[in-house]
């Protein structure tokens, strides 16, 4: 990828380095490009970007410090594993914190504040298909719970909301955007009356259904990962379990059996075809057989074939199955 300038200041208000590195590297946590737990680096992510370790190195300690990355003291950083006992204590404290402050907001609300909170809903619903929707949701909610005029548990919050911001798991809300624009709009129409009952009931349905939505993308992605984990078992799995079979008389060749001959180009014969048949040469490629009952580890790593027989079709086994049966062939090249 073209290289980031390396500028650790600007005057013209222009994003740093470490802005644009923690910027790249947020899409790519949040696209699955880089998995939870996946280590992070220095070195290779200096050569990535084209710059030092120092802008790298700041980078990650601004995702470290919205939670989608862990440094660790002498091991280095890597993409945070969130768990689903995560999901649900994040959740938790949100319903406690964020009802608790739209309960105090709703009867101190204004004209003005309700206005506020109206343009903000409207630039929501503007970029809810863009890549900022999750900063105009929090926007949104900001303006919701300022007038409870209670700066820290504010912060709190706005913390609790940015934790999964970028993960995975938190990728699977925009699915829903229709949903949480209608929400939007029906807690802030219940605002206006000035009784908080009905817009905290609302509010607690729509953070316990993102919660659900949380939940059920972080248990696809665990069933997703495992599924890839025993592919790659499956294709790592000991040639032994590989039962090939020859390719002119269809004989059985278990791996390991020592009747099985396999020439340079991976075609697979019986002992008795290659002696009897083809004096020792393949038919189909003109390659040399070896005594090889196994077919290479490098070969089953790209293209590994299943545990069934493996059936291919040859003319040569065509023409040789013409002949008249019983008769002992010599086969040349």
């Amino acid at each position: 990828m073209p290289t980031v300038k390396d500028r650790s200041t600007t005057n013209d208000g222009a994003r740093t380095t470490p802005d644009l590195i923690a910027e790249v590297l947020f899409d790519d946590i949040s696209k699955g490009r880089l998995e939870p737990g996946q280590v992070l680096r220095q070195d290779d992510l200096a050569a990535r970007f084209g710059v030092s370790r120092i802008p790298v190195r700041e980078a990650l300690a601004r995702l470290a410090k919205t939670g989608l990355v862990t440094v660790e003291p002498n091991r280095g950083a890597s993409v945070t594993i969130f768990t689903e006992a995560d999901v649900i204590e994040v959740f938790d404290l949100r319903l406690l914190l964020e009802l608790d402050l739209l309960g105090r907001a709703v009867p101190k609300m204004t004209k003005a504040d309700l206005e506020v909170a109206e343009e903000v809903l409207l630039k929501a619903e503007r970029g809810s298909r863009t890549k900022e929707w999750s900063k105009l949701d929090t926007l949104f909610h900001r303006a919701l719970y300022a007038p409870a005029d209670r700066p820290r548990q504010l912060n709190i919050v706005m913390t609790l909301r940015t934790l999964f911001e970028g993960s995975l798991a938190h990728q699977a809300l925009p699915a829903r955007t229709k949903d949480w624009l209608k929400d939007h709009r029906a807690i802030l129409a219940a605002c206006r009356s000035g009784d908080p009952t009905k817009p905290v009931r609302l509010l607690e349905d729509h953070l316990k259904r993102a919660s659900k939505v949380v939940l059920e993308r972080l248990a696809a992605h665990a069933r997703d990962k495992a599924n890839r984990q025993e592919k790659n078992i499956n294709r790592s799995k000991p040639v032994l379990e590989i039962r090939p079979n020859c390719e002119c008389c269809d004989r059985d060749l278990p791996n390991g059996d020592p009747d099985a001959r396999i020439c340079s180009f991976e075609c697979t014969f019986c002992a008795r075809c290659v002696d009897e048949l083809f004096n020792g040469v393949c038919p189909n490629c003109g390659g040399d057989f070896v005594r090889r009952p196994t077919r290479p580890l490098a070969h089953l790593q790209d293209d590994p074939p299943s545990t069934q027989r493996i059936l291919k079709y040859h003319p040569e086994r065509e023409r040789l199955h013409g002949r008249n049966a019983g008769k002992s062939l010599k086969h040349g090249r």
